[in-house]
């Protein structure tokens, strides 16, 4: 039993001997492989994997399955690694498309020439970090080169715009002066030297126009002629660069101030067009053979004459006091008066609001008068006749008057020679005031 059981043991330890070769020489390939993804990424070993791989006396299954981790990790950090270096590569070659590098730019760099080779770059941490550093630097310069191109394309733009360049002109360019490439800036370039002598060329033309303009804006402002004036670059006859901007200043600034003060300009000429009708029915009442048709059109002027009645009573006080409260913010915001042809609008609702009160102090007179000379139609002068001939229009036509035109009833106009001088106003498109 004593040898039996001494060869049960021999047996055994056999087995065990044969486990531990085994388990050593698949311990052993898998190091050799951890070593070997180590070594392609050619990183450093820190101090704790140069003791993980350097243990020996384990051959333990925990110890083959934290090798297997470890190479599993190594595995993916260098996919990972393979990834961003495809990527960084990407988009190098990308940005060298979009802002035209040339070969002679990409010989002064190690990571192009890298590419431009095609060296099989290993995924280093230091290799990734320079081909990162070489993306941010091409980035960066399409940034720069970008910029520049837009500055380009912004003169290019206002001097299109000066000389009415063609679209199909305009779009040739576009097309053919996209990129960034330095050749594409340059040409960008001569091509504002080309426009710009082809505006130097037109200069007269140019101002000439935006004073057309810049008229039309004056007029829908209602703007007076000594306000119009005071802009004296319109009134000389001056060619240059710097009168080209002047009047280009001009001209938005007062686009501006139209544009502030349409609301306004709105309500008044709704104030004018109801003025202009009670007028109108005042002046048709005068007529004493109004009543005297019969029909349809008889019918027709009494709805009418109600329906501006109603615009006076109603829709007249409600459009004065809107205008009023606008007048009060407008002014405390431009700090100036609202004004219209030299005018103060304010001033001039005032004046309409004391000749009405005159006029209600007549008619309240007139009331009380219970007899009155004979009128023309021979029959005695009633209350409501006298009524009829006494009216408020007289002062609401002079306020409309001295609303809707200057003093002096001129306006700037274009002379041969370009300058702006007292004249009708010229006939161009509505469009310019937009």
């Amino acid at each position: 039993s004593l040898r039996a059981s001494l060869a049960s043991h021999k047996a055994h330890l056999e087995t065990l001997e044969a486990t531990k070769s085994g388990r050593s020489e698949q311990i052993e390939a898998k190091t050799k492989q951890l070593s070997t993804l180590f070594l392609a990424m050619e990183d450093a070993l820190n101090t704790e994997q140069t003791k993980f791989v350097r243990i020996l006396s384990d051959f333990t299954t925990k110890r083959i399955e934290q090798i297997e981790d470890r190479i599993r990790e190594a595995t993916a950090e260098t996919r990972r690694r393979e990834e961003e270096r495809c990527e960084s590569q990407a988009l190098i070659e990308g940005l060298w498309a979009e802002i035209d590098v040339q070969d002679s730019d990409k010989a002064q760099n190690e990571v192009d020439q890298w590419i431009v080779v095609g060296l099989g770059v290993k995924p280093t941490l230091a290799n990734l970090a320079k081909m990162k550093e070489r993306v941010q630097q091409l980035e960066e310069l399409k940034e720069q080169r970008q910029s520049i191109s837009d500055g380009l394309f912004a003169k290019i733009q206002g001097l299109w715009s000066r000389l009415k360049t063609e679209d199909d002109e305009r779009e040739r360019v576009k097309k053919e002066m996209g990129g960034l490439g330095q050749t594409i800036l340059d040409a960008l370039a001569t091509h504002i030297a080309e426009l710009e002598v082809i505006k130097q060329a037109k200069m007269q033309e140019l101002i000439t126009d935006v004073r057309g303009t810049l008229n039309e804006v004056w007029e829908a402002m209602r703007l007076a002629e000594d306000s119009r004036r005071a802009f004296t670059p319109a009134f000389e006859d001056i060619f240059t660069d710097a009168a080209l901007e002047q009047h280009e200043s001009e001209l938005e600034a007062s686009r501006a101030r139209l544009s502030k003060m349409q609301p306004l300009i709105k309500m008044v000429e709704r104030r004018e067009f109801i003025r202009g009708e009670e007028a109108a029915m005042i002046e048709a009442q005068s007529d004493p053979n109004r009543l005297l048709g019969r029909g349809r059109g008889a019918a027709e002027r009494l709805k009418q004459e109600e329906k501006v009645r109603n615009m006076v009573s109603k829709e007249l006080p409600k459009v004065t006091d809107k205008l009023r409260a606008s007048i009060a913010e407008y002014e405390a915001e431009e700090g100036a008066e609202f004004q219209l042809n030299g005018r103060s609008v304010s001033e001039m609702l005032d004046e309409e609001d004391a000749a009405n009160a005159l006029h209600k102090q007549e008619t309240a007179r007139n009331r009380g008068r219970t007899t009155a000379p004979p009128s023309s139609d021979g029959g005695p002068r009633t209350a409501s006749k006298e009524r009829m001939m006494t009216t408020p229009s007289s002062a609401n036509q002079s306020l409309n008057a001295s609303i809707n035109g200057s003093s002096s009833a001129v306006r700037p106009a274009s002379t041969a020679s370009g300058a702006l001088r007292p004249a009708s106003a010229i006939n161009r498109p509505a469009s310019a005031l937009k």
